[in-house]
């Protein structure tokens, strides 16, 4: 059993596959699941001084992080009906880089990634090239969920 599943969703997947997978591999009483939303600047942003471009950046993205809250609110809510504890998060930069980051920070012992329906749902920046690359770096065990 796990204790810690880290799921990275986006606002257009459908992640119950993964969600219900979480819930068979842990305990409710032991395992806590977090939901990650992954806010990635276009190529033109750098974030390369946070601080300076974090007020920009969330001009340019507020609507997107009101609706990746909200979002994150509802799996969580799913997951509290059946007994689940969970909690989400909103985080900026890149996709494949910020889950490795975020799992190692929050000990994750599995990180779970929901199917992919298509490049074009990830703002073109294809998530193909991001499910490899936390497949390849994570310090833990990963499982990439098929679409079904």
């Amino acid at each position: 059993m796990f204790a810690k599943i880290l799921i990275p969703v986006e606002l257009s997947d459908h992640p119950q596959q993964a969600l219900e997978l979480a819930m068979t591999l842990g305990r409710p009483e032991t395992t806590e699941v977090m939901l990650l939303y992954v806010v990635e600047p276009r190529p033109r942003l750098a974030l390369e001084d946070e601080d300076d471009l974090k007020e920009d950046f969330l001009d340019r993205y507020g609507a997107l992080v009101h609706r990746a809250h909200a979002r994150l609110g509802r799996l969580l809510a799913s997951l509290a009906a059946r007994g689940i504890p969970g909690r989400g998060a909103v985080a900026y930069g890149h996709r494949g880089e910020t889950i490795l980051r975020i799992a190692q920070e929050t000990a994750a012992d599995l990180i779970i990634l929901p199917p992919v329906e298509s490049a074009a749902q990830h703002n073109g920046c294809g998530a193909a090239p991001v499910r490899a690359e936390v497949a390849a770096y994570a310090r833990c065990p990963v499982l990439l969920l098929a679409a079904p």
